[in-house]
């Protein structure tokens, strides 16, 4: 039971780890801020007690990634005329914080500077899910653990009371 236990225990941390290196959290940027204002709200999202990281990504850079992804839609993007792709910071959250995640999300939302943001609710969910697998699991192994360790020190308690019992005997039958 207790390989058992350590094998999902272990399963749960390779797909929480799998999960939060795909999350992808963006804040978008109102288009009117300047470049001194993107970097004073850059600092205002990492100090953010949540954020692990904040990257800028401009909206050529984003503009590049879809045509790296779909160039017919980074043709169709090009042929519309100027591009729609607003600059964002993609923002990296501490996996211990996931419990407070709607909290962290309104918050940036309140931000004046943040036009939107977007992330999967779906991989959010996902990541909660095997947090509390996780957490259930460790519960588990822990409480096993315990159980089997106040065993083994009952057992050696009394069979040290039962040898010292057995020892204060012997005289009275010599």
């Amino acid at each position: 039971m207790g390989e058992g236990l350590l094998y999902l225990r272990a399963q749960c941390h390779k797909v929480e780890r799998v999960l939060l290196e795909d999350f992808r959290l963006l804040a978008f940027l109102d288009p009117a801020l300047t470049e001194k204002q993107e970097r004073v709200l850059q600092e205002k999202l990492l100090a953010l007690p949540q954020t692990e990281a904040v990257q800028f990504i401009s909206s050529e850079e984003s503009l590049a990634k879809v045509r790296e992804a779909d160039p017919e839609l980074g043709s169709s993007v090009i042929f519309l005329g100027s591009n729609p792709l607003p600059d964002t910071f993609e923002i990296k959250v501490e996996s211990e914080s996931f419990s407070n995640f709607e909290t962290y999300v309104k918050s940036l939302r309140a931000i004046s500077q943040v036009a939107s943001v977007r992330y999967k609710p779906a991989q959010t969910q996902a990541i909660l899910q095997v947090q509390y697998y996780r957490f259930f699991i460790d519960f588990i192994f822990y409480f096993v653990f315990s159980i089997w360790a106040l065993g083994t020190a009952l057992a050696i308690i009394f069979l040290s009371w039962r040898a010292d019992f057995s020892a204060s005997l012997i005289p009275f039958f010599s």
